[in-house]
């Protein structure tokens, strides 16, 4: 079997970033974003344990995005940002086989996740 190259293996991750996006933005042009909206809140964390987890508004901020609305995607969730940016770099790091580059993104979206909870939960006061 031979080796590949590395334009090899940079064709082939380009090709694994490439289809996920097309295959998202298929999904958008098919489905209208007020039919999206109409999505039930449904929260299994939120149910049990009565407060809200850092995922809470993430489609409702997606939506945001989708409409060119980017300030009220960052008030909704913050994670909106941050997940697809945290999915392309881990897969990217992944497949290079960069593994302490890896933990070291999986901590700070970890540490994006816990400020998004906090955030998430805390009740402003109100002047």
């Amino acid at each position: 079997m031979q080796k590949m190259t590395l334009k090899t293996k940079l064709v082939l991750g380009y090709l694994r970033l490439f289809l996920p996006s097309v295959l998202l933005i298929s999904i958008y042009l098919y489905v209208k974003i007020e039919v999206a909206s109409l999505v039930p809140h449904f929260c299994l964390f939120e149910k049990l344990i009565n407060i809200k987890c850092p995922f809470c508004g993430l489609t409702k901020a997606f939506i945001f995005i989708l409409n060119g609305e980017y300030k009220l995607a960052l008030i909704q969730n913050i994670l909106s940002f941050f997940l697809p940016i945290y999915l392309i770099l881990f897969q990217v790091s992944k497949y290079f086989k960069f593994y302490k580059k890896i933990l070291r993104i999986d901590f700070y979206f970890t540490l994006i996740v816990i400020i998004q909870f906090i955030i998430s939960n805390y009740q402003f006061p109100k002047t």
